[in-house]
């Protein structure tokens, strides 16, 4: 699938497994997508001007299409209509957003703010719940564990990346976990919430680190590539995990016995990918412009 963009930013995909990508050139959006993955037909196209966008996602309904980012916007279209609205006030916004998160159910919105704080938000209502206060400089991505009682955020103390763990309920920070000599990235559970991965920068190569969200304790390490993961994700059964740095490959391991498999090469840098709900495929945005769909029934240890 070529959209004749300038690059692609990324992607995401609906239960429908319709694939939605925006595209960008020096800091202005010029066009958003909703493509069918089946062919890579165009079902619409969403257009805007709204500049800096740093995270996309359906909601857990696959009813909205939400982005976050900067001038302190978080927006929504409806996929059926195409109508699109703020979805929180942005004069309720303390600073621009780096990344969004819903809570499984889709009740809760919660905003990794450049301002060192993590905003939450009733999904449906847009009313504001509470805000909790990181330790680091700056909140960069976030993930709610299945069940919503926890929430895990990358942020940076001096030079070094830091995940800290906190209890929704009233805002208690659980753990901090200091294991990255680098930034680090993303960080997500798995999908039965038994771990957290977090990725990013090791001393000389990008690293995974597996963790125990209840206890905090470190489980496993993955090294990869010279430089750092920027992604990561596990597949929706949680049999596999993913990754992806600054450059071409998608990297993956079983998470039965870490073993990894036999990694997907692109002709272009890899700026974003998603698994598809089935978990059959893995969709990736790259520098040229083209989304990509591939099925992963060939991969073999």
């Amino acid at each position: 699938m070529d959209t004749q963009a300038t690059w692609q930013q990324s992607c995401c995909l609906q239960p429908k497994r319709q694939i939605y990508s925006h595209r960008r050139k020096r800091r202005r959006i010029f066009e958003r997508r909703i493509l069918q993955s089946e062919g890579g037909r165009i079902i619409q196209t969403l257009p805007s001007n709204i500049p800096g966008i740093n995270s996309i996602q359906f909601s857990p309904s696959g009813n909205e299409i939400v982005s976050a980012g900067e001038a302190r916007l978080v927006s929504a279209w409806l996929t059926d209509s195409c109508e699109r609205y703020n979805l929180v006030p942005s004069l309720q916004l303390s600073s621009n957003v780096n990344g969004l998160a819903f809570s499984s159910d889709g009740s809760q919105l919660a905003l990794a703010m450049s301002d060192g704080s993590v905003a939450i938000w009733d999904a449906d209502s847009g009313e504001h719940l509470q805000d909790i206060r990181a330790e680091g400089e700056a909140v960069y991505a976030l993930a709610y564990h299945p069940d919503g009682s926890i929430l895990a955020i990358t942020t940076v103390d001096g030079h070094k990346g830091v995940v800290e763990v906190w209890r929704v309920s009233d805002g208690a920070l659980l753990h901090t976990l200091e294991e990255h000599s680098g930034t680090v990235n993303a960080v997500m559970f798995s999908p039965d919430g038994a771990w957290l991965v977090s990725a990013g920068r090791g001393i000389n190569n990008s690293v995974l680190r597996v963790w125990d969200p209840v206890s905090g304790e470190l489980l496993h390490s993955i090294s990869g590539h010279v430089g750092s993961f920027q992604a990561a994700t596990f597949s929706p059964n949680g049999g596999l995990l993913a990754a992806s740095g600054p450059g071409k490959l998608i990297q993956l391991w079983r998470t039965d016995n870490w073993t990894q498999l036999k990694g997907i090469e692109h002709e272009w840098s890899v700026n974003h990918f998603v698994f598809s709900p089935d978990g059959q495929f893995i969709v990736s945005a790259t520098f040229d412009g083209s989304v990509s769909l591939w099925a992963l029934e060939y991969l073999s240890e």
